[in-house]
């Protein structure tokens, strides 16, 4: 690889670390490469091969750029799977959970089960996450288990694994506690 592709590919990893790899997140192209110590004619040159490329995508006439899924997957990050809010999972409002909250919370609790089967983690961060969905588990069974109970123990579980935003995201644990507390 030689200078210039490093530049490009550091550019596009700056991309993804400023949009924390979501594609509908955009940044201004100069103040990326004013963050790589680019000049700005330099940074837009890189941006518009990027774009031809098709690793990022122009969102604004004035520079807005955001990285497209070409892009994740140059940087070998598998994108995300598109979805507008309305479809992403969260729970109620309902104290008590309601039968669509127990599907959500148990579709989450087996992508988490399949994320962490893929991915090596220590012992005592496995044990705690499987403590805790053991207790969702076992809370559901309750005849009036509440909604307020589920979702501490899921943001247990990202806090057992806040390092690993990977992890976080591809389980659908965060679209579950941001999106419940926005309601």
């Amino acid at each position: 690889m030689n200078e210039e592709e490093m530049i490009a590919v550091t550019y596009l990893q700056e991309l993804y670390n400023t949009t924390q790899g979501n594609t509908e997140t955009q940044v201004s192209m100069y103040d990326l490469g004013s963050a790589l110590g680019l000049e700005k004619t330099e940074a837009g040159r890189i941006a518009e091969e990027l774009m031809v490329l098709g690793f990022i995508e122009l969102k604004t006439l004035a520079g807005g750029i955001s990285i497209t899924d070409e892009g994740l997957n140059k940087l070998g990050i598998s994108p995300a799977p598109k979805d507008d809010l309305s479809d992403r999972p969260r729970l109620s409002c309902e104290q008590v959970v309601t039968e669509k909250d127990r599907q959500v919370i148990e579709c989450v609790c087996n992508s988490i089960k399949d994320e962490l089967s893929k991915q090596a983690h220590a012992y005592n961060l496995l044990d705690q996450a499987v403590m805790d969905l053991r207790t969702i588990e076992i809370h559901l069974h309750s005849p009036a288990p509440k909604t307020a109970v589920v979702l501490e123990l899921f943001r247990s579980i990202a806090a057992t694994f806040n390092a690993n935003e990977s992890f976080l995201h591809l389980s659908g644990i965060t679209s579950i506690i941001e999106l419940t507390d926005k309601q």
